[in-house]
């Protein structure tokens, strides 16, 4: 999204190149099968930029990144607002199935709490990263400590994995006392994996599309938002729910290990920990007591992640002017995904 504000009205043509993109209905097809953004946003074809005189300059999306920290010194998040603004426009057809679903949130009880539960090939990028895994009951568990007194109300439930969906659905039960409220099921009941997704049929590639696309409006309105920022899918319902839907950004919880959203960081230092809650001297031997340390350990090599994970950019990747070139980092750009 960044892109769009970066280059779009200046001289020139502003292409987009689809040919390697997942996401489409037809051959051909890509990004304007969903988004209604083609006079500004052209689809890129050779016979195109034949006809355009001279060779375009390329840029992929790691290069737009190096445009953006190492020439324009910027971060992501005022250029992706921009973007949103400007792009986020989707073609009729797609409109009117949101439409349809947005109407059934209006009408659900009130409040209504978002929860994008992401698993699938997630898990296996945080064990290359030596991150936490945020697991389903972290997702409620967040929201609660940041909305104790939130109660009742609808948990709209999203996910790529069956089961931790439905993990998540009972801990909201138990948790918040919501009504559970869940768009259709992903298509593969294990979880998103890019390249399964990727050798899929048209048909089903266009329709999980649309099925996605669905999930994030859905999401990004509704009246609380949580999701992990180890994702990119949040991270985008994020900057959609300030930036075209007016939601404040308290309402957004980041329930990964780095609680990274703006307010947690805040609501924990006007809300810190009660003075007489004293912590119990520990005696040798005790097991509770050896607990303890551990976690204390824990906490430290958590410590010693953040800092490093904080780095990276909200969809977990390194700025290049961060990154070491490395066989390690090229197998790490070929797992990154949504």
């Amino acid at each position: 999204m960044h892109a769009v504000p970066i280059f779009d009205g200046n001289n020139g043509t502003f292409f987009l190149d689809n040919t390697q993109f997942a996401y489409k209905c037809e051959e051909g097809g890509g990004w304007h099968d969903f988004f209604a953004y083609q006079d500004h946003l052209v689809p890129w074809s050779a016979a195109k930029e034949r006809a355009g005189g001279e060779e375009c300059v390329r840029h992929n999306f790691r290069g737009v990144d190096d445009v953006l920290h190492i020439n324009l010194k910027a971060g992501w998040e005022p250029y992706n607002a921009a973007g949103v603004s400007q792009a986020w426009v989707f073609q009729p057809w797609v409109q009117s199935v949101i439409d349809s679903q947005l109407k059934a949130l209006a009408a659900a009880e009130k409040p209504t709490m978002g929860f994008h539960i992401r698993w699938g090939d997630k898990i296996e990028e945080d064990i290359l990263f030596k991150r936490p895994t945020t697991h389903p009951k972290d997702y409620i568990e967040s929201f609660t400590k940041n909305f104790p007194d939130i109660k009742g109300g609808t948990c709209v439930l999203v996910g790529d994995d069956v089961k931790k969906v439905a993990e998540a659905a009972e801990f909201a039960k138990k948790l918040i006392g919501c009504k559970i409220m869940q768009n259709k099921p992903y298509y593969r009941t294990a979880g998103h994996v890019q390249v399964e997704f990727n050798n899929q049929t048209l048909d089903k590639r266009c329709m999980s599309t649309v099925q996605l696309l669905l999930d994030i409006e859905t999401l990004a309105h509704a009246d609380y938002m949580t999701g992990t920022l180890n994702s990119g899918i949040p991270y985008l319902i994020e900057v959609l729910r300030y930036t075209l839907y007016n939601k404040e950004r308290s309402t957004f919880v980041d329930a990964s290990f780095l609680h990274n959203d703006w307010w947690q960081k805040v609501r924990d230092l006007f809300n810190p920990p009660s003075e007489d809650e004293e912590e119990e001297e520990c005696t040798e031997g005790d097991p509770d007591c050896e607990d303890e340390e551990e976690e204390e350990e824990e906490e430290e090599d958590s410590a010693r992640r953040r800092r490093k994970l904080l780095q990276r950019g909200p969809l977990g990747q390194v700025p290049r002017r961060l990154r070491r070139r490395s066989k390690t980092m090229a197998e790490i750009d070929t797992l990154l995904t949504d």
